[in-house]
């Protein structure tokens, strides 16, 4: 497994690593992009929801006009917004994690936020991000496809605002992500930390974001009885101040863990890192892991599928936990 490193630097493609794809005028974000030659157009369709009493317009513009088009749209949502990220999760069952802020935050901060990271923002495959209100049926969110969705009640704002920026209507709305497609990480320069879950974690930081445990979406409910299963966790977590540990310190670990479900992963490292006096700040990631895919070193130490433990740690990188979090 590679080694996170804890990193503040604002992320930049590395150039020359990739030749940005680029069919018919339309530019391809460099982690997303068809298999095979698609000349996708901009525009955008609609089509009205009735449960959720709102229009959802679905746009695809050039790679160049994502960040502008993304902000106009943004602003015809309310002042004070929650934040929505969909992070990859590397789980076989399941594509993606949902993560929402507690609380709302003042619009423009977080599209300041957005803008700072836009090159993962705006380029990488594996993240997805959005702004959304509370009680109303509006929403702004650019998916890991980099398409723009947008939910609202308002048809008029919307279509006048896509009219502003010459955005055609499409009756037949082609999308390349219909059809064989690549999702890449972005390539990032600087330290292997640096990437798009560097970006999320600086987000889930800033906003106070939680794991969004909606059991009609959670796979771990579809099978009964749950079946054993080895999972990858990738965390970030600290030590307390103690008599032997003058300073607070911070680290980041990756674990294997034999569990029936995802929250039974969580309860089991929550559990480990206690009886260390320790705990969980953040789950980066977690993901359902077979154990052929695990080197073969590291899999003999597996006790067994009959035992629900954390069976493998790797070596901790860790920092000082008071000058990160200031």
């Amino acid at each position: 497994m590679e080694e996170r490193k804890p990193s503040k630097e604002r992320a930049q493609p590395v150039e020359g690593l990739f030749h940005r794809k680029t069919e018919g005028g339309f530019v391809y974000p460099f982690g997303v992009y068809p298999e095979s030659h698609f000349s996708q157009k901009e525009g955008y369709d609609s089509r009205y929801l009735r449960d959720e009493t709102c229009f959802h317009y679905q746009i695809t513009v050039s790679h160049e006009r994502i960040m502008d088009l993304f902000t106009t749209l943004s602003r015809l949502l309310p002042k004070d917004i929650y934040l929505v990220a969909r992070v990859h999760s590397g789980d076989y069952y399941r594509e993606s994690d949902t993560y929402l802020s507690e609380t709302t935050s003042p619009r423009e901060k977080v599209l300041s936020w957005i803008y700072e990271w836009k090159d993962v923002v705006t380029d990488d495959g594996f993240l997805g991000i959005g702004l959304f209100s509370e009680g109303q049926a509006s929403e702004v969110f650019l998916d890991e496809h980099k398409t723009i969705n947008v939910y609202h009640q308002d048809p008029e704002k919307v279509e006048k605002a896509l009219e502003k920026l010459a955005i055609p209507f499409m009756f037949i709305h082609e999308v390349f992500w219909d059809k064989p497609h690549y999702h890449e990480p972005l390539p990032i320069e600087g330290e292997s930390g640096v990437d798009y879950l560097t970006a999320f974690e600086d987000m889930a930081d800033t906003y106070d974001l939680y794991l969004d445990e909606d059991e009609g979406d959670d796979p771990d409910s579809a099978s009964s009885p749950l079946i054993m299963e080895c999972w990858s966790v990738e965390l970030r977590g600290c030590s307390p101040v103690t008599y032997t540990n003058k300073v607070a310190k911070g680290f980041y670990s990756s674990l294997f863990v034999n569990a029936h479900s995802r929250r039974e992963a969580i309860e089991i490292v929550e559990e480990y890192l206690e009886r260390r006096d320790e705990r969980a700040d953040l789950f980066l990631q977690m993901a359902r892991t077979p154990i052929s895919s695990i080197p073969v070193d590291i899999g003999r130490k597996n006790p067994g599928m009959n035992n629900s433990c954390v069976w493998y740690e790797s070596e901790r990188v860790t920092f000082d936990w008071s000058e990160e979090k200031s």
